[in-house]
Protein backbone atom coordinates (compact mmCIF):
# COMPACT_ATOMS: atom_id res chain seq x y z
CA UNK A 1 0.00 0.00 0.00
CA UNK A 2 1.40 3.11 -0.75
CA UNK A 3 2.18 6.00 1.32
CA UNK A 4 3.08 10.03 1.20
CA UNK A 5 6.19 10.36 0.37
CA UNK A 6 9.09 11.93 2.98
CA UNK A 7 9.46 15.42 2.61
CA UNK A 8 13.02 15.10 0.65
CA UNK A 9 11.38 13.23 -2.10
CA UNK A 10 8.53 15.96 -2.16
CA UNK A 11 11.18 18.69 -2.44
CA UNK A 12 12.99 16.49 -5.23
CA UNK A 13 9.57 15.83 -7.12
CA UNK A 14 8.91 19.86 -7.27
CA UNK A 15 12.72 20.55 -8.45
CA UNK A 16 12.07 18.50 -11.39
CA UNK A 17 8.57 19.94 -11.82
CA UNK A 18 10.34 23.72 -11.75
CA UNK A 19 12.62 22.33 -14.28
CA UNK A 20 9.87 21.21 -17.02
CA UNK A 21 10.11 17.37 -16.54
CA UNK A 22 6.58 16.75 -16.43
CA UNK A 23 4.56 14.05 -15.65
CA UNK A 24 6.88 12.66 -12.85
CA UNK A 25 5.41 10.96 -9.44
CA UNK A 26 6.76 9.36 -6.55
CA UNK A 27 4.91 6.78 -4.40
CA UNK A 28 6.23 5.29 -0.88
CA UNK A 29 5.57 1.89 -0.46
CA UNK A 30 7.36 0.22 2.64
CA UNK A 31 10.59 2.27 3.02
CA UNK A 32 11.10 2.53 -0.27
CA UNK A 33 10.66 5.60 -2.81
CA UNK A 34 9.52 4.65 -6.21
CA UNK A 35 9.40 7.07 -9.33
CA UNK A 36 7.20 6.63 -11.76
CA UNK A 37 6.11 8.40 -15.45
CA UNK A 38 2.03 8.78 -15.53
CA UNK A 39 0.20 10.61 -18.17
CA UNK A 40 -3.17 10.23 -20.75
CA UNK A 41 -3.89 9.81 -24.31
CA UNK A 42 -6.77 9.57 -26.26
CA UNK A 43 -7.70 6.41 -27.21
CA UNK A 44 -9.48 6.90 -31.09
CA UNK A 45 -11.20 3.55 -30.96
CA UNK A 46 -12.47 3.86 -27.35
CA UNK A 47 -13.34 7.19 -27.46
CA UNK A 48 -11.74 8.28 -24.30
CA UNK A 49 -8.83 9.21 -22.44
CA UNK A 50 -6.17 5.93 -21.77
CA UNK A 51 -4.12 6.41 -18.84
CA UNK A 52 0.20 5.80 -19.42
CA UNK A 53 2.42 4.68 -16.96
CA UNK A 54 5.94 3.72 -17.44
CA UNK A 55 8.26 3.06 -14.15
CA UNK A 56 11.58 4.62 -13.80
CA UNK A 57 13.15 3.45 -11.24
CA UNK A 58 13.81 4.17 -7.31
CA UNK A 59 14.73 7.36 -5.50
CA UNK A 60 17.15 7.18 -2.38
CA UNK A 61 18.15 10.23 0.08
CA UNK A 62 18.90 13.04 -0.54
CA UNK A 63 17.71 12.50 -4.12
CA UNK A 64 19.67 9.78 -6.29
CA UNK A 65 17.27 7.99 -8.84
CA UNK A 66 18.24 5.11 -9.58
CA UNK A 67 17.31 3.80 -13.08
CA UNK A 68 15.49 0.08 -12.98
CA UNK A 69 17.90 -2.36 -14.35
CA UNK A 70 14.79 -3.48 -16.03
CA UNK A 71 14.19 -0.93 -18.16
CA UNK A 72 13.40 -1.34 -21.73
CA UNK A 73 13.75 2.16 -23.70
CA UNK A 74 12.87 0.56 -27.09
CA UNK A 75 9.17 0.54 -25.75
CA UNK A 76 9.43 3.20 -23.53
CA UNK A 77 7.43 6.27 -24.22
CA UNK A 78 9.87 9.01 -25.23
CA UNK A 79 7.28 11.50 -23.32
CA UNK A 80 8.85 9.06 -20.41
CA UNK A 81 12.19 9.08 -21.65
CA UNK A 82 12.56 12.84 -21.52
CA UNK A 83 10.72 13.36 -18.48
CA UNK A 84 13.39 11.39 -16.22
CA UNK A 85 16.29 12.61 -18.13
CA UNK A 86 17.51 9.04 -19.34
CA UNK A 87 20.19 8.61 -22.17
CA UNK A 88 18.75 6.82 -24.33
CA UNK A 89 21.24 6.43 -26.54
CA UNK A 90 23.91 4.69 -23.87
CA UNK A 91 20.58 2.52 -22.69
CA UNK A 92 20.27 0.97 -26.15
CA UNK A 93 23.99 -0.27 -26.43
CA UNK A 94 25.50 -3.43 -26.08
CA UNK A 95 26.28 -4.52 -21.71
CA UNK A 96 29.18 -2.01 -20.40
CA UNK A 97 32.12 -4.32 -19.97
CA UNK A 98 32.63 -3.95 -15.97
CA UNK A 99 36.35 -2.83 -15.41
CA UNK A 100 36.56 -2.33 -11.56
CA UNK A 101 34.61 -4.31 -8.75
CA UNK A 102 34.91 -3.24 -5.10
CA UNK A 103 34.02 -3.63 -1.72
CA UNK A 104 32.52 -0.65 -0.16
CA UNK A 105 30.39 -1.28 2.47
CA UNK A 106 33.07 -3.34 4.85
CA UNK A 107 35.42 -0.24 4.17
CA UNK A 108 32.83 1.92 5.50
CA UNK A 109 32.30 0.00 8.42
CA UNK A 110 35.77 -0.11 8.96
CA UNK A 111 36.36 3.55 8.70
CA UNK A 112 33.58 4.33 11.19
CA UNK A 113 35.36 2.27 13.61
CA UNK A 114 38.64 3.74 13.65
CA UNK A 115 37.29 7.30 13.96
CA UNK A 116 37.82 7.37 17.62
CA UNK A 117 42.16 6.80 16.81
CA UNK A 118 42.66 7.55 13.09
CA UNK A 119 43.67 11.62 13.87
CA UNK A 120 45.81 10.33 16.30
CA UNK A 121 47.68 7.16 14.35
CA UNK A 122 48.30 9.84 11.42
CA UNK A 123 49.54 12.43 13.59
CA UNK A 124 52.15 9.67 16.18
CA UNK A 125 53.29 7.61 12.77
CA UNK A 126 52.65 9.73 9.32
CA UNK A 127 55.56 7.72 7.61
CA UNK A 128 53.56 3.87 8.24
CA UNK A 129 49.84 5.09 9.46
CA UNK A 130 48.64 3.75 6.19
CA UNK A 131 50.46 0.14 6.25
CA UNK A 132 49.38 -0.15 9.90
CA UNK A 133 45.95 0.61 9.57
CA UNK A 134 45.28 -1.66 6.37
CA UNK A 135 47.07 -4.40 8.21
CA UNK A 136 44.47 -4.22 11.20
CA UNK A 137 41.64 -3.89 9.62
CA UNK A 138 42.85 -6.87 6.91
CA UNK A 139 43.41 -8.79 10.44
CA UNK A 140 39.03 -7.78 11.01
CA UNK A 141 38.54 -9.31 7.75
CA UNK A 142 40.08 -12.85 8.22
CA UNK A 143 43.00 -12.01 6.04
CA UNK A 144 46.06 -10.63 8.41
CA UNK A 145 49.01 -12.17 7.44
CA UNK A 146 51.51 -10.39 6.02
CA UNK A 147 51.43 -11.82 2.72
CA UNK A 148 47.49 -11.58 2.74
CA UNK A 149 46.74 -8.09 3.77
CA UNK A 150 47.93 -6.57 0.39
CA UNK A 151 45.70 -8.20 -1.96
CA UNK A 152 42.65 -7.93 0.77
CA UNK A 153 43.22 -4.19 0.45
CA UNK A 154 42.95 -4.55 -3.53
CA UNK A 155 39.47 -5.63 -2.97
CA UNK A 156 38.42 -3.14 -0.90
CA UNK A 157 36.79 0.53 -2.49
CA UNK A 158 39.46 3.03 -0.97
CA UNK A 159 37.36 5.04 0.60
CA UNK A 160 40.20 6.71 3.47
CA UNK A 161 41.95 7.43 0.08
CA UNK A 162 45.05 4.97 1.61
CA UNK A 163 48.48 4.20 0.01
CA UNK A 164 49.49 1.13 2.04
CA UNK A 165 52.14 -0.80 1.04
CA UNK A 166 51.40 -5.01 -0.46
CA UNK A 167 54.74 -6.25 -0.47
CA UNK A 168 55.35 -8.28 2.91
CA UNK A 169 58.65 -7.48 3.14
CA UNK A 170 57.68 -3.61 3.18
CA UNK A 171 55.01 -4.28 5.36
CA UNK A 172 57.10 -5.80 7.94
CA UNK A 173 59.90 -2.83 7.79
CA UNK A 174 56.63 -1.05 9.11
CA UNK A 175 56.21 -3.38 11.64
CA UNK A 176 59.81 -3.13 12.77
CA UNK A 177 60.00 0.96 12.27
CA UNK A 178 56.57 0.95 14.63
CA UNK A 179 57.75 -1.70 16.99
CA UNK A 180 60.81 0.18 17.62
CA UNK A 181 58.92 3.59 17.70
CA UNK A 182 57.82 4.15 21.52
CA UNK A 183 57.69 7.39 21.99
CA UNK A 184 55.53 7.64 18.98
CA UNK A 185 53.56 4.56 20.95
CA UNK A 186 53.31 6.85 23.82
CA UNK A 187 51.69 9.79 22.57
CA UNK A 188 49.45 7.71 20.59
CA UNK A 189 48.33 5.94 23.73
CA UNK A 190 48.29 9.36 25.91
CA UNK A 191 45.97 10.56 22.69
CA UNK A 192 43.36 7.99 23.44
CA UNK A 193 43.53 7.84 27.59
CA UNK A 194 41.62 9.90 30.12
CA UNK A 195 44.14 9.45 32.29
CA UNK A 196 47.90 9.88 32.99
CA UNK A 197 49.88 6.39 32.67
CA UNK A 198 48.37 3.67 30.38
CA UNK A 199 49.95 0.08 31.02
CA UNK A 200 48.91 -3.65 31.42
CA UNK A 201 49.75 -7.32 31.36
CA UNK A 202 48.65 -11.01 28.72
CA UNK A 203 45.48 -11.23 28.70
CA UNK A 204 44.44 -10.44 32.90
CA UNK A 205 41.91 -7.21 32.69
CA UNK A 206 42.01 -4.91 35.12
CA UNK A 207 39.56 -2.45 35.90
CA UNK A 208 38.56 0.72 37.64
CA UNK A 209 36.74 3.67 37.42
CA UNK A 210 38.14 4.30 34.37
CA UNK A 211 40.60 1.80 33.35
CA UNK A 212 40.74 -1.77 32.79
CA UNK A 213 43.55 -4.03 32.68
CA UNK A 214 44.42 -7.70 31.42
CA UNK A 215 46.91 -10.61 32.51
CA UNK A 216 47.71 -14.30 31.90
CA UNK A 217 50.21 -16.48 32.90
CA UNK A 218 52.73 -16.18 30.35
CA UNK A 219 54.87 -18.40 28.62
CA UNK A 220 56.71 -18.85 24.72
CA UNK A 221 53.15 -19.90 23.52
CA UNK A 222 54.11 -18.16 19.74
CA UNK A 223 57.07 -21.04 19.51
CA UNK A 224 59.29 -18.18 18.44
CA UNK A 225 62.77 -17.68 18.70
CA UNK A 226 63.05 -14.28 20.44
CA UNK A 227 62.50 -13.72 24.19
CA UNK A 228 59.94 -14.45 25.92
CA UNK A 229 57.22 -11.70 26.52
CA UNK A 230 53.66 -11.01 27.49
CA UNK A 231 50.99 -8.61 26.34
CA UNK A 232 49.71 -5.66 28.56
CA UNK A 233 46.64 -3.78 27.76
CA UNK A 234 44.64 -1.49 29.67
CA UNK A 235 40.70 -1.01 28.81
CA UNK A 236 38.63 2.24 29.99
CA UNK A 237 35.32 1.39 31.63
CA UNK A 238 34.02 4.79 30.42
CA UNK A 239 34.46 4.16 26.74
CA UNK A 240 34.83 0.50 27.46
CA UNK A 241 37.75 0.29 24.35
CA UNK A 242 41.26 -0.32 24.71
CA UNK A 243 43.40 2.73 25.63
CA UNK A 244 47.02 1.16 25.55
CA UNK A 245 49.38 -1.91 25.22
CA UNK A 246 52.54 -2.52 26.00
CA UNK A 247 55.26 -6.17 25.33
CA UNK A 248 56.63 -6.81 28.78
CA UNK A 249 59.27 -9.12 28.80
CA UNK A 250 59.58 -12.54 30.56
CA UNK A 251 57.52 -14.37 32.75
CA UNK A 252 54.74 -12.95 34.90
CA UNK A 253 55.17 -14.88 38.07
CA UNK A 254 52.85 -15.55 41.27
CA UNK A 255 55.59 -13.67 43.61
CA UNK A 256 56.28 -10.81 41.53
CA UNK A 257 53.34 -9.83 40.02
CA UNK A 258 53.58 -6.50 42.51
CA UNK A 259 57.26 -5.55 41.27
CA UNK A 260 55.94 -6.18 37.43
CA UNK A 261 52.69 -3.84 38.08
CA UNK A 262 54.99 -1.00 39.96
CA UNK A 263 57.13 -0.70 37.04
CA UNK A 264 54.83 -0.73 34.74
CA UNK A 265 53.23 2.38 36.62
CA UNK A 266 50.04 0.73 37.40
CA UNK A 267 48.11 2.17 40.40
CA UNK A 268 46.60 0.57 42.83
CA UNK A 269 42.67 2.64 41.84
CA UNK A 270 43.35 -0.72 39.06
CA UNK A 271 41.27 -3.60 39.40
CA UNK A 272 42.83 -7.42 38.26
CA UNK A 273 40.80 -9.73 36.49
CA UNK A 274 43.09 -12.58 35.79
CA UNK A 275 42.76 -15.48 34.48
CA UNK A 276 42.55 -19.20 36.11
CA UNK A 277 46.19 -19.54 36.35
CA UNK A 278 46.09 -17.08 39.09
CA UNK A 279 43.74 -17.88 41.50
CA UNK A 280 45.60 -18.91 44.63
CA UNK A 281 44.61 -17.23 48.62
CA UNK A 282 48.32 -16.26 48.85
CA UNK A 283 48.23 -14.38 45.47
CA UNK A 284 45.14 -12.79 46.61
CA UNK A 285 45.73 -11.71 50.12
CA UNK A 286 49.40 -10.38 48.39
CA UNK A 287 47.60 -8.09 45.86
CA UNK A 288 45.27 -7.14 48.68
CA UNK A 289 47.79 -6.31 50.60
CA UNK A 290 49.49 -4.07 48.45
CA UNK A 291 46.20 -2.22 47.72
CA UNK A 292 44.93 -3.79 44.81
CA UNK A 293 41.55 -4.49 43.73
CA UNK A 294 40.97 -8.08 41.83
CA UNK A 295 38.57 -10.45 40.16
CA UNK A 296 39.87 -13.98 39.99
CA UNK A 297 37.77 -16.99 38.20
CA UNK A 298 38.17 -20.07 40.57
CA UNK A 299 39.24 -23.86 39.01
CA UNK A 300 36.32 -25.93 38.05
CA UNK A 301 37.66 -28.48 41.30
CA UNK A 302 37.71 -25.73 43.25
CA UNK A 303 35.73 -26.91 46.96
CA UNK A 304 34.07 -23.39 46.72
CA UNK A 305 31.67 -25.11 43.90
CA UNK A 306 30.52 -27.08 46.85
CA UNK A 307 30.25 -23.48 49.37
CA UNK A 308 29.02 -20.83 47.07
CA UNK A 309 25.43 -21.69 45.77
CA UNK A 310 22.48 -20.27 43.73
CA UNK A 311 20.05 -20.59 45.94
CA UNK A 312 17.27 -17.60 45.38
CA UNK A 313 15.93 -17.54 41.51
CA UNK A 314 18.16 -13.46 41.02
CA UNK A 315 19.56 -12.85 37.73
CA UNK A 316 19.75 -10.57 35.50
CA UNK A 317 20.27 -9.90 31.45
CA UNK A 318 23.54 -10.02 29.68
CA UNK A 319 24.19 -9.84 25.59
CA UNK A 320 20.49 -11.53 25.13
CA UNK A 321 21.60 -14.19 27.95
CA UNK A 322 19.58 -15.04 31.34
CA UNK A 323 22.47 -15.29 34.13
CA UNK A 324 21.26 -16.05 37.55
CA UNK A 325 24.09 -15.49 40.40
CA UNK A 326 24.61 -16.71 44.43
CA UNK A 327 26.68 -14.81 46.86
CA UNK A 328 29.03 -16.37 49.03
CA UNK A 329 32.86 -15.94 50.45
CA UNK A 330 36.09 -17.54 49.39
CA UNK A 331 38.88 -17.03 51.26
CA UNK A 332 37.89 -14.33 53.64
CA UNK A 333 36.72 -12.34 50.04
CA UNK A 334 33.16 -11.78 48.47
CA UNK A 335 32.82 -15.30 45.74
CA UNK A 336 30.17 -14.24 43.18
CA UNK A 337 28.55 -17.82 41.42
CA UNK A 338 26.83 -17.09 38.04
CA UNK A 339 25.15 -19.70 36.27
CA UNK A 340 24.55 -18.88 31.75
CA UNK A 341 21.60 -20.43 31.04
CA UNK A 342 22.48 -20.82 27.33
CA UNK A 343 25.79 -22.05 28.25
CA UNK A 344 24.37 -24.33 30.76
CA UNK A 345 22.04 -26.09 27.60
CA UNK A 346 25.31 -26.38 25.66
CA UNK A 347 27.73 -28.15 28.35
CA UNK A 348 25.17 -30.26 29.25
CA UNK A 349 24.09 -31.33 25.76
CA UNK A 350 28.22 -32.13 25.44
CA UNK A 351 28.30 -33.55 28.52
CA UNK A 352 25.02 -35.98 27.67
CA UNK A 353 25.91 -38.02 25.11
CA UNK A 354 29.79 -39.24 24.01
CA UNK A 355 30.07 -40.45 20.60
CA UNK A 356 31.53 -44.09 19.24
CA UNK A 357 33.80 -45.32 17.31
CA UNK A 358 32.02 -44.67 14.20
CA UNK A 359 30.07 -41.75 15.68
CA UNK A 360 26.78 -42.95 14.62
CA UNK A 361 25.44 -44.13 17.92
CA UNK A 362 25.28 -41.78 20.93
CA UNK A 363 24.96 -43.25 24.61
CA UNK A 364 23.76 -41.22 27.40
CA UNK A 365 26.49 -40.58 29.74
CA UNK A 366 27.85 -38.14 31.98
CA UNK A 367 31.49 -37.54 31.07
CA UNK A 368 34.27 -35.20 30.75
CA UNK A 369 34.12 -33.83 26.89
CA UNK A 370 37.62 -32.29 27.66
CA UNK A 371 36.51 -29.03 26.10
CA UNK A 372 34.55 -27.92 29.16
CA UNK A 373 36.53 -29.50 31.78
CA UNK A 374 32.97 -30.09 34.02
CA UNK A 375 34.92 -32.64 35.94
CA UNK A 376 31.66 -34.95 34.97
CA UNK A 377 29.79 -32.98 37.33
CA UNK A 378 26.51 -31.79 35.69
CA UNK A 379 25.83 -29.17 38.42
CA UNK A 380 28.87 -27.13 37.28
CA UNK A 381 27.48 -26.66 33.49
CA UNK A 382 27.55 -23.06 32.67
CA UNK A 383 28.72 -21.77 36.30
CA UNK A 384 31.45 -19.66 36.91
CA UNK A 385 33.18 -19.05 40.41
CA UNK A 386 34.05 -15.00 40.36
CA UNK A 387 36.17 -14.27 43.67
CA UNK A 388 36.75 -10.53 44.36
CA UNK A 389 37.86 -8.09 46.97
CA UNK A 390 35.29 -5.37 45.76
CA UNK A 391 32.00 -4.33 46.79
CA UNK A 392 29.83 -4.19 43.33
CA UNK A 393 26.90 -5.02 42.03
CA UNK A 394 26.87 -9.10 40.57
CA UNK A 395 26.30 -7.45 37.06
CA UNK A 396 28.97 -5.03 36.97
CA UNK A 397 31.69 -7.85 38.09
CA UNK A 398 30.21 -10.67 35.62
CA UNK A 399 30.87 -7.75 33.19
CA UNK A 400 34.21 -7.06 34.03
CA UNK A 401 35.34 -11.14 33.57
CA UNK A 402 33.48 -11.03 29.93
CA UNK A 403 35.25 -7.88 28.56
CA UNK A 404 38.68 -10.09 29.32
CA UNK A 405 36.99 -12.95 27.58
CA UNK A 406 36.35 -10.47 24.45
CA UNK A 407 39.88 -9.21 24.04
CA UNK A 408 41.37 -12.88 24.86
CA UNK A 409 39.60 -14.10 22.04
CA UNK A 410 40.42 -11.16 19.50
CA UNK A 411 44.14 -11.82 20.78
CA UNK A 412 43.92 -15.66 20.23
CA UNK A 413 43.13 -14.82 16.24
CA UNK A 414 46.19 -12.74 16.65
CA UNK A 415 48.50 -16.12 17.83
CA UNK A 416 47.67 -17.44 15.09
CA UNK A 417 48.45 -14.65 12.31
CA UNK A 418 51.64 -14.07 14.52
CA UNK A 419 52.90 -17.67 13.85
CA UNK A 420 52.04 -17.75 9.85
CA UNK A 421 54.38 -14.62 9.89
CA UNK A 422 56.99 -15.51 11.55
CA UNK A 423 59.07 -15.58 8.50
CA UNK A 424 58.97 -11.73 8.24
CA UNK A 425 59.00 -11.13 11.81
CA UNK A 426 62.57 -11.53 12.74
CA UNK A 427 63.36 -9.49 15.40
CA UNK A 428 61.61 -8.17 18.18
CA UNK A 429 61.11 -5.06 17.26
CA UNK A 430 58.91 -6.47 14.56
CA UNK A 431 57.14 -8.65 17.23
CA UNK A 432 56.43 -5.50 19.21
CA UNK A 433 54.94 -4.05 15.80
CA UNK A 434 52.91 -6.61 15.71
CA UNK A 435 51.29 -6.01 18.84
CA UNK A 436 50.28 -3.02 17.74
CA UNK A 437 48.75 -3.44 14.90
CA UNK A 438 46.62 -6.18 17.64
CA UNK A 439 45.89 -3.33 19.67
CA UNK A 440 44.60 -1.56 16.32
CA UNK A 441 42.73 -4.41 15.73
CA UNK A 442 41.05 -4.92 19.10
CA UNK A 443 39.77 -1.27 19.29
CA UNK A 444 38.15 -1.61 15.79
CA UNK A 445 36.62 -4.82 16.78
CA UNK A 446 35.70 -3.72 20.30
CA UNK A 447 33.92 -0.29 19.15
CA UNK A 448 31.75 -2.27 16.92
CA UNK A 449 30.70 -4.64 19.72
CA UNK A 450 29.78 -1.46 21.92
CA UNK A 451 27.53 -0.81 18.41
CA UNK A 452 25.93 -3.74 18.64
CA UNK A 453 25.63 -3.87 22.13
CA UNK A 454 23.77 -0.17 22.69
CA UNK A 455 21.27 -1.41 20.50
CA UNK A 456 20.80 -4.82 22.39
CA UNK A 457 21.53 -7.06 19.15
CA UNK A 458 24.25 -9.27 20.25
CA UNK A 459 22.41 -12.28 20.12
CA UNK A 460 21.67 -11.24 16.48
CA UNK A 461 24.96 -9.54 15.41
CA UNK A 462 28.96 -10.38 15.87
CA UNK A 463 31.44 -7.46 14.85
CA UNK A 464 31.98 -10.26 11.73
CA UNK A 465 28.61 -10.15 11.31
CA UNK A 466 28.60 -6.32 10.16
CA UNK A 467 31.46 -6.43 8.16
CA UNK A 468 30.18 -9.95 6.21
CA UNK A 469 26.46 -7.93 5.36
CA UNK A 470 27.97 -4.76 4.82
CA UNK A 471 30.01 -6.26 2.33
CA UNK A 472 27.22 -6.97 -0.24
CA UNK A 473 27.11 -2.91 -1.05
CA UNK A 474 29.94 -2.23 -3.89
CA UNK A 475 31.05 -0.02 -5.91
CA UNK A 476 31.71 -1.20 -10.00
CA UNK A 477 33.31 0.62 -12.25
CA UNK A 478 32.25 0.70 -16.69
CA UNK A 479 33.86 1.75 -19.23
CA UNK A 480 31.98 4.97 -18.92
CA UNK A 481 30.53 5.67 -15.32
CA UNK A 482 30.76 4.85 -11.91
CA UNK A 483 27.21 3.14 -11.28
CA UNK A 484 25.42 3.63 -8.66
CA UNK A 485 23.68 0.42 -6.73
CA UNK A 486 20.74 -0.28 -4.78
CA UNK A 487 21.43 -0.45 -0.82
CA UNK A 488 21.00 -4.41 -0.62
CA UNK A 489 18.01 -5.82 1.58
CA UNK A 490 20.26 -6.86 4.07
CA UNK A 491 21.98 -3.47 4.41
CA UNK A 492 18.94 -2.18 4.96
CA UNK A 493 18.04 -4.20 7.73
CA UNK A 494 21.27 -3.68 9.58
CA UNK A 495 20.94 -0.22 9.20
CA UNK A 496 17.39 0.13 10.40
CA UNK A 497 18.59 -2.50 13.90
CA UNK A 498 22.52 -0.68 13.97
CA UNK A 499 22.08 2.66 13.20
CA UNK A 500 25.40 3.36 11.75
CA UNK A 501 23.93 5.60 9.34
CA UNK A 502 26.15 4.78 6.23
CA UNK A 503 24.05 4.07 3.71
CA UNK A 504 20.56 5.97 2.90
CA UNK A 505 17.59 3.55 3.47
CA UNK A 506 14.65 6.19 3.36
CA UNK A 507 11.85 6.80 6.03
Amino acid sequence: MSREPDGWARGWLEKMRSEGRKGLAVEKKGNSHYVYWASTEWDKEAKKRRKLTEYIGILEPPGNLIISRDLDVGRMNPKAIEAAGIDAELYRERPEEVMDYRIKGAMMVLRKACESFYPALRECFPQTCDDLLVLAMARLAGRGRLCQAGSWFARQDNVMRLKPHADPDTLSASLKLAGGAIDAQDRFYEKLSTRGKKLAVDMTVCFSKGQAFFVKKGYNRFHLSCGQFNIAIICGLDDKLPQALRTVSGNIKESCITDVLEEMDIGNDCTLVMDRGYFSADLMDLLHGSGYKFVIPVRRNSELYNAVKIVEPRGFRFRGNSVLYGIGEGFGYNAYRFENQSQRNSELAELMFEHDGDGDDRSPAFVDSGQYALDGDPSKAGNLILVTNLNEDPKTIYAMFKMRCSVEECNDSAKTVLKADRTYLRDNLSIMGFNFVTFLALRMYMTMELWIAEKEMTSRYTPLDLLDEYSSMVSITTESRVMSQQVPANVRRVEKDIGLGLFPIGG
